[in-house]
């Protein structure tokens, strides 16, 4: 038998080793560069305001932004290294899946020889699930990876609690979980597998007659876990004081006497079916998946009674499925109310496979003692391992650039717009002009605002303002999403018609067009250089009391060493009354 310290030093080479092409992968375009470019912008911050902003949103995860903002003070934001981060945490994770098994499986059966290979067969399944690649490849996807350290920290602590003998461990792992939850929310799903586990354990004194003894002995580590779930809530409400999206629709969709329960629970099973083919085979491997077939209903629904029969057995096999299926659970709610770009996706399976993994494993080892140690086995398992480490290589590689990925999903998902935009954008950065305008122009935009920026870029290109601002007007009415963005391409057409234009007439409205859509850029953001440009297309409009207020406005609220502070304040005292 190999040493354990041997056994974690061939884990580290192997996911060190198949992972080391993403650290040359760049941003992806797709979150990755707006959450860059946030970052760059922000000059401070406050630990109290990241927890706790009172606003509105649908997403509370404070402690992956936290990652994030130490990416910026420590590496500068490189991107190399933040795609080691991801490594190194799918690292921890793989090496916390066999902490994990070794520690809960030993304190189940009490038998050593249970664990001699089980914790490393399971470790190296998790290392090498192609379904992987996704959340550690993608740098925003770094919620799944962080919420999976401890979700599997909780694990290995609620593991060492059992049987109620280390009130400190059961605390630890309900910190664990808290930690977890406020990376991603999806990870307080734990709580009931781990209230599950801990009244399913020490069967030789916890019979079904004396439940009252299984509650006492596990109950430290079940308040742990439930006081975990309350601080969260807790927390969430106040950081979500205006408006919780999240929960509202989620309550909206499933929970309300209006909602279609019978279509609701057709998606259910619907990925419930889909997730789990995924887990056996993740073949083709897609960022975008946009579809799925209904034939994934029928597994869906065999799973369900599946879970009745696992609650009934109460076996270590049960907690792990039902573990991983009450952690996937929030994605079939995004999946019902579309909240996310992509009704499903593979990066969701992230934490769930780790729970696979260790069935499977289980189930591996079974099977091979029962053929007594047969090689054929063996040599069948090494070359499944070699085929996903191949896979998982091969997928990797796909990541390293933007145009190679986005072109594997349009060519999987070709009804998908988003990957056909960034792969336009993707060319545009090799210098392929042509083609990416091409692509850009074959984009659907309607409700696609990013889509009809890029469109409109092109008309301006090709010398065809009115087209660029017809599409941005269209999609400025809807009123969402990139609605910033829009209103600032739409300020530079009119100002570069206005420069343009020599009918006084003309120049009078395309001032106040200007100026209406100037007033929606302060009304969004309450930055006072706003205040200044509109005090500009005033005296262009020959409005001195209005301008003046402007400028007074922006005098008053501009930032110090901001560099339209000193010309407020002079055209501030030049136009007083």
């Amino acid at each position: 038998m190999i040493r354990v310290r041997y056994q974690l030093l061939f884990l580290s080479f192997v996911v060190l080793g198949i992972y080391y092409p993403s650290i040359f992968s760049p941003f992806c375009s797709v979150d990755d560069d707006r959450m860059v470019n946030t970052l760059l912008n922000l000059e401070s911050f406050s630990l109290f305001d990241l927890f706790f902003p009172g606003g509105s949103g649908q997403y509370y995860r404070p402690l992956l932004y936290l990652t994030f903002i130490g990416d910026k003070y420590l590496w500068g934001l490189e991107e190399s290294f933040m795609h080691l981060e991801n490594v190194v945490l799918h690292l921890a994770n793989t090496l916390l899946v066999f902490v994990s098994v070794r520690v809960l499986f030993k304190r189940w059966s009490g038998d050593d020889g249970v664990i001699a290979w089980l914790p490393m067969v399971a470790a190296l399944i998790f290392a090498l699930h192609p379904i992987n690649t996704e959340a550690v490849n993608w740098i925003s996807g770094r919620t799944d990876v962080l919420a999976c350290f401890f979700v599997l920290l909780s694990l290995v602590f609620l593991s060492c609690s059992l049987g109620g003998g280390n009130t400190i461990m059961a605390i630890s792992a309900g910190v664990a979980l808290l930690l977890g939850a406020l990376a991603k929310e999806s990870a307080l799903f734990f709580v009931p597998p781990a209230i599950f586990l801990v009244l399913c354990y020490d069967h030789s004194v916890c019979t079904k007659d004396n439940w009252q003894v299984r509650i006492m002995k596990g109950a430290a580590p079940i308040i742990a876990m439930i006081s975990s779930a309350m601080i969260y809530l807790i927390m969430r409400s106040m950081a979500l004081s205006k408006s919780d999206k999240g929960i509202a629709e989620a309550v909206k969709h499933v929970a309300t006497p209006s909602a279609d329960l019978i279509n609701t629970a057709r998606i259910f099973a619907k990925a419930t079916g889909f997730y789990l083919k995924k887990l056996f085979l993740p073949l083709p491997l897609n960022f975008g998946i946009v579809e799925v077939s209904n034939l994934y209903i029928v597994p869906g629904v065999l799973f369900f009674f599946l879970l009745l029969f696992l609650l009934y057995k109460r076996n270590l096999t049960s907690f792990f499925i039902i573990a991983g299926f009450c952690i996937c659970a929030p994605s079939f709610i995004l999946t019902v109310t579309k909240l996310s770009w992509t009704p499903v996706a593979e990066r969701y399976l992230y934490i769930p496979s780790a729970m696979f993994s260790i069935v499977v494993a289980s189930w591996c080892i079974s099977l091979h003692k029962r053929m007594n140690g047969s090689p054929l086995l063996a040599m069948v398992f090494v070359v499944l391992l070699s085929g996903t480490a191949h896979a998982t290589v091969t997928r990797n590689i796909v990541w390293q650039d933007n145009y190679t990925l986005f072109a594997d999903t349009a060519a999987k998902s070709p009804q998908f717009a988003t990957a056909k935009n960034d792969m336009a954008i993707a060319l545009l950065k090799r210098g392929n002009k042509s083609e990416a305008y091409r692509i850009f122009k074959s984009v659907p935009v309607e409700n696609f605002q990013l889509a009809s920026l890029n469109r409109a870029f092109v008309y301006m290109q090709e010398g065809k303002p009115e087209e660029a601002r017809r599409i941005l007007y269209e999609r400025l009415k809807e009123g969402n999403g990139y609605k910033g963005k829009i209103l600032e391409s739409l300020v530079k057409i009119t100002e570069q018609k206005r420069s343009n234009s020599v009918d006084p007439i003309e120049m009078h409205a395309l001032n106040d067009e200007l100026l209406s859509l100037v007033k929606q850029q302060y009304a969004m953001t309450k930055d006072p250089f706003y205040k200044y440009r509109m005090g500009l297309i005033h005296l262009q409009l020959d409005n001195q009391e209005a301008a003046f207020e402007c400028f007074s406005s922006a005098k008053m609220a501009a930032p110090m060493g901001s560099h339209y502070r000193q010309a407020a304040i002079r055209l501030a005292d030049k136009f007083r009354p």
